[in-house]
Protein backbone atom coordinates (compact mmCIF):
# COMPACT_ATOMS: atom_id res chain seq x y z
CA UNK A 1 0.00 0.00 0.00
CA UNK A 2 1.06 3.27 -0.80
CA UNK A 3 -0.11 7.01 -0.21
CA UNK A 4 0.47 10.67 -0.12
CA UNK A 5 -0.32 13.96 1.29
CA UNK A 6 0.04 17.54 0.94
CA UNK A 7 0.48 19.79 3.41
CA UNK A 8 1.33 23.52 4.06
CA UNK A 9 4.86 24.92 4.73
CA UNK A 10 6.68 28.68 4.23
CA UNK A 11 7.04 28.13 0.95
CA UNK A 12 3.67 26.39 -0.24
CA UNK A 13 2.28 23.40 -0.25
CA UNK A 14 4.49 20.42 -0.53
CA UNK A 15 3.86 16.66 -0.55
CA UNK A 16 4.60 13.71 0.43
CA UNK A 17 4.13 10.01 -0.29
CA UNK A 18 5.04 6.96 1.52
CA UNK A 19 4.76 3.02 1.67
CA UNK A 20 5.45 0.13 4.13
CA UNK A 21 9.07 0.79 4.42
CA UNK A 22 8.56 4.54 4.77
CA UNK A 23 9.19 7.96 2.89
CA UNK A 24 9.16 7.12 -0.94
CA UNK A 25 9.48 10.89 -2.45
CA UNK A 26 8.97 14.68 -1.27
CA UNK A 27 7.68 16.85 -3.88
CA UNK A 28 8.16 20.86 -3.63
CA UNK A 29 5.40 23.29 -4.38
CA UNK A 30 4.21 23.36 -7.86
CA UNK A 31 1.87 25.80 -9.41
CA UNK A 32 -1.73 24.42 -8.15
CA UNK A 33 -2.26 21.50 -5.41
CA UNK A 34 -3.42 19.37 -8.30
CA UNK A 35 0.33 19.77 -10.48
CA UNK A 36 2.26 19.29 -6.58
CA UNK A 37 -0.11 16.33 -6.62
CA UNK A 38 0.41 14.51 -9.95
CA UNK A 39 4.25 14.74 -9.60
CA UNK A 40 3.94 12.66 -6.87
CA UNK A 41 1.78 10.32 -8.51
CA UNK A 42 4.09 10.07 -11.14
CA UNK A 43 6.73 8.53 -9.41
CA UNK A 44 4.23 6.39 -7.25
CA UNK A 45 1.52 5.86 -9.57
CA UNK A 46 -1.33 3.32 -7.26
CA UNK A 47 -0.78 5.98 -3.80
CA UNK A 48 -3.81 6.62 -2.25
CA UNK A 49 -4.37 10.64 -1.20
CA UNK A 50 -6.84 9.57 0.82
CA UNK A 51 -4.48 7.97 3.27
CA UNK A 52 -4.34 9.51 7.06
CA UNK A 53 -0.39 9.51 7.60
CA UNK A 54 0.70 7.41 10.23
CA UNK A 55 2.79 8.98 13.21
CA UNK A 56 6.44 9.06 11.99
CA UNK A 57 5.00 10.46 8.28
CA UNK A 58 3.04 13.50 10.63
CA UNK A 59 6.41 13.85 12.16
CA UNK A 60 8.30 14.02 9.06
CA UNK A 61 5.97 16.69 7.90
CA UNK A 62 6.08 18.89 10.99
CA UNK A 63 10.19 18.64 10.72
CA UNK A 64 9.61 20.12 6.97
CA UNK A 65 7.54 22.97 8.71
CA UNK A 66 9.75 23.69 11.04
CA UNK A 67 12.80 23.78 8.91
CA UNK A 68 10.70 25.74 6.35
CA UNK A 69 9.49 28.06 9.62
CA UNK A 70 13.26 28.40 10.60
CA UNK A 71 14.52 29.18 6.89
CA UNK A 72 11.99 32.15 6.92
CA UNK A 73 12.77 33.57 9.79
CA UNK A 74 16.30 33.25 9.36
CA UNK A 75 16.07 35.15 5.70
CA UNK A 76 13.81 37.94 7.40
CA UNK A 77 16.43 38.72 10.29
CA UNK A 78 19.58 38.28 8.43
CA UNK A 79 18.03 41.10 5.60
CA UNK A 80 17.18 43.33 9.01
CA UNK A 81 20.91 43.14 10.22
CA UNK A 82 22.82 43.97 7.05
Amino acid sequence: MYALTLFDTAIGRCGIAWGGRGVLGVQLPEKTNTATRTRLLRHCPSADPSKTPPRAIERAIEWQRCKSSWLRLNKATTSISA
